[in-house]
């Protein structure tokens, strides 16, 4: 930039002088579709202490002069001049008694002509298939342009099937003419959708699209889990509830089975399944005279793919049964009648023993009153005792 001395003019009574340097340096052009230009003007500072401020007038040749008021600065850009165009400047300087000094030195300056902008551009991105809950990898992208710095450049995207692909899942990285682009669809989401991308340097811009197919996968069913339970040998428990469902298929077209560990304590044919839908029971009986632990496992599928539940079940030993009461009702000569005193409905068996040692079983009774009887006909000393079936 060259230095252009202002010059000393005559003092009058509203003028005053002074002798700063004008300085003229082009700005960068602002390169638009209108070829607008600017330029920015620089001065070094006028050394007396009562400056208020600066005034730059400016214009093209023959025609009247622009004037700006800069303030107490030193320096000012002047925009919208046309491509092509020569403009003078010149300055002058104020005190603080509102006296403009006598203007400095023109200096001129010829705005290039400007060139027609061009849109920006953006590398093509080829059709992507994806599979259903899946992502794509990063999918690289370059954008260009001739007069605009890239990253000053902008990306919009969009989805034409946001249900299948929001315009939040897809994510734009990086910075500069290398982009990336991440592309999420929905969950249990499948179909197609057009992506758009559009790149603009802030007037013109350049736009792409391509295809993204998100391919289905067969979802598992879901099957709601079933709490331990504990139950007494020969006795049931259920209906128990529990939930099947499937993101595809219905719950009624859901097909659900059961299985047991230990068949000999939980039977296969004493577990019913119920209910529809949704909404399923299962109910279990343990067999009689038998405990200890199975586990039960609950399946649901929807014809290609099987998910399991499963809970143990305790079946616990049956409590011994009471005894009963054996006493010699009557005894005569021809035979002792004994009386036995237990529970309603349960067979005894007496037994008989000469020695105490060997018991020998002589017959059975049901109770069926609450109190039975029993005759033996002894050749001998006999000892009795009942015992509980």
């Amino acid at each position: 930039m060259a230095a252009i001395p202002l010059y000393r003019r005559g003092r009058n009574r509203n003028s005053f002088g002074f002798s700063p340097v004008f300085f003229m340096i082009a700005a960068a052009w602002l390169l638009t579709v209108v070829q607008t230009g600017a330029v920015t003007l620089a001065w070094d500072p006028n050394s007396e202490t009562d400056i208020a401020g600066y005034r730059i007038y400016y214009g093209q040749t023959n025609t009247p002069a622009i004037m700006l008021d800069v303030g107490n600065t030193t320096s000012v850009t002047i925009t919208n001049l046309t491509a092509g165009k020569t403009y003078f400047f010149y300055a002058t300087a104020y005190n603080t008694a509102a006296l403009e000094s006598e203007p400095s030195d023109q200096v001129f300056y010829t705005v290039p002509a400007g060139t027609t902008n061009t849109s920006p551009s953006i590398s093509p991105i080829a059709d992507q298939t994806i599979a259903e809950d899946g992502v794509s990898g990063s999918i690289g992208f370059t954008i260009t342009d001739r007069e605009t710095p890239t990253a000053s450049l902008t990306v919009q995207i969009s989805s034409s099937n946001t249900n299948l692909v929001p315009t939040a899942n897809l994510v734009v990285s990086g910075s500069g003419t290398n982009r990336t682009l991440v592309i999420r669809p929905a969950t249990n989401q499948f179909g197609a959708t057009t992506i758009t991308m559009t790149v603009s340097d802030g007037s013109l811009s350049a736009q792409i699209g391509f295809s993204v197919t998100v391919s289905p996968i067969n979802d598992l069913p879901t099957i709601s889990k079933v709490g331990d339970q504990n139950i007494s040998s020969g006795s049931s428990v259920g209906p128990l509830a529990f939930t099947v469902g499937d993101v595809e298929t219905i719950p009624a077209l859901l097909t659900v089975s059961a299985a047991s560990s230990k068949p000999s304590l939980i039977p296969q044919g004493n577990i019913v399944l119920g209910g529809s839908g949704a909404n399923r029971t299962v109910s279990l009986t343990a067999a009689s005279g038998q405990s200890g632990t199975a586990t039960i496992t609950l399946n649901v599928s929807d014809g290609l793919a099987t998910v399991s539940s499963s809970f143990v079940i305790t079946v616990n030993a049956p409590p011994p049964p009471e005894p009963a009461n054996l006493a010699i009702a009557t005894s005569s000569s021809v035979g002792v009648t004994l009386r036995i005193q237990g529970v309603l409905g349960r067979s005894y068996t007496i037994e008989a023993s000469g020695d105490l040692k060997t018991w020998t079983p002589i017959g059975t009774v049901l109770n069926t009153s609450g109190t039975a009887t029993f005759q033996d006909h002894p050749t001998g000393n006999r000892f009795y005792r009942v015992m509980t079936q």
